[in-house]
């Protein structure tokens, strides 16, 4: 079966998501910041935003050509908004192009659990197959999970 998706960048990162989940891609600025933080508000709709590239340990996308994503299950209401550096644009997808993620942490393969062999040049392009659910939910986590407490250091303290 062939799947439409949608190719875009982040960081140093080329992922993809079926084009069936994205209900639209904005210029950066066109979706405004709702008041307090954590959301932004699309076609009237309070819209949760995800700091995909903090949750890949990068830099969120900026600059010149950046978009904000709209990311949504079509069989749910479930929608959340990401930013990427730009988009690559549609590619077609074979399943001979799919394979398993070799190693990432445990949180990043629920996100991209298979990768996609670009045929043009065969670079790995993650292929961001999580709900929306569960993208808000590991961005929740990770928004509220308490910093590591520091190692207490050996020997004397000295007074300051």
């Amino acid at each position: 079966m062939i799947t439409r998706a949608l190719v875009f960048t982040l960081g140093p990162y080329r992922l993809l998501v079926e084009a069936v989940r994205v209900f639209e891609v904005l210029e950066r600025g066109v979706a405004s910041r709702v008041r307090g933080g954590g959301h932004m508000s699309w076609r009237g709709r309070l819209v949760p935003e995800i700091g995909l590239g903090t949750l890949l340990g990068h830099a969120e996308a900026g600059g010149e050509g950046a978009v904000d994503i709209v990311y949504g299950d079509p069989e749910s209401d479930a929608v959340v908004m990401f930013r990427a550096d730009r988009v690559l644009g549609l590619r077609s997808l074979d399943p001979g192009q799919v394979h398993r993620v070799p190693a990432l942490a445990p949180e990043l393969l629920r996100l991209f659990p298979v990768i996609v062999l670009d045929p043009a040049d065969g670079r790995g392009i993650l292929w961001l197959e999580a709900r929306p659910e569960l993208l808000l939910g590991l961005w929740r986590t990770h928004c509220t999970a308490e910093p590591e407490p520091e190692p207490e250091q050996s020997g004397p303290r000295r007074a300051s």
